[in-house]
């Protein structure tokens, strides 16, 4: 159970975390063995690909966001304002209905929703139709780089992804660009979707770095090595 997961993490052998930020607080707690490893994407799940006609009249548009809402709740609101600052461009966003709860509050979203959230390989497809992703972590979220990132990257599709310290040690080399507030989204957003040179040619470099070092086989090899 979500509630009580803490008492079976500190009864294990070794604990394997995502996110720097949180081993401080696990230390303090006298875990046997701390795993750093970040995560890493399927790349049999997330690739470029040449969507169908379908796929395409479903997902087209300069920017795509999927993920749920959380309700009127701070996460709900604080991923609602930051996505807010994208509406009225040529913009989809896909999720489940509790982002209705936010709309009285957020309006113009709306107008770029469907209440649908998609699984992996619909994901993957929505991204190839697409040219801009930002990825907005939660709030569980501290220093760590989300999933999201390495999944899109493989998937082919630009990202703007909300600024985690851990991203610095992962991406040495500016392979992802980051946001520090809503302004600067939503003005990266539109410098890269005017530049699309400038925008290519940073795919294919961030996906070169995912594909040699944050894929599952490369996760678990390395865990594997520290256990």
């Amino acid at each position: 159970a979500k509630k009580t997961f803490l008492l079976t993490v500190m009864k294990a052998d070794a604990v394997i975390i995502p996110d720097t930020g949180w081993i401080d607080g696990l230390k303090m707690l006298d875990i046997n063995k701390l795993i750093y490893s970040p995560y890493g994407t399927d790349t049999e799940t997330f690739f470029p690909v040449q969507p169908s006609k379908d796929q395409k009249e479903q997902y087209t548009a300069d920017i795509l966001f999927i993920g749920t809402g959380y309700y009127l709740n701070t996460w709900g609101i604080r991923r609602a304002a930051m996505l807010n600052e994208l509406a009225g461009m040529d913009f989809k966003l896909f999720g489940d209905s509790t982002w209705k709860d936010l709309f009285p509050f957020f309006p113009e979203l709306k107008n770029h929703y469907t209440c649908r959230p998609l699984y992996s390989q619909e994901v993957n497809a929505a991204c190839s139709c697409c040219k801009l992703y930002p990825v907005i972590v939660n709030s569980g979220v501290i220093n760590g780089a989300s999933t999201r990132i390495f999944d899109c990257i493989a998937s082919g599709i630009f990202i703007l992804a909300e600024y985690r310290k851990d991203l610095d040690t992962l991406f040495t080399d500016g392979e992802v660009v980051t946001f520090r507030s809503k302004k600067e989204l939503k003005d990266k957003a539109e410098y890269f979707l005017k530049n699309d040179l400038e925008r290519k040619d940073h795919i294919d470099f961030s996906r070169k770095k995912v594909l040699e070092n944050y894929t599952l086989d490369i996760s678990v090899k390395n865990i594997l090595e520290q256990l």
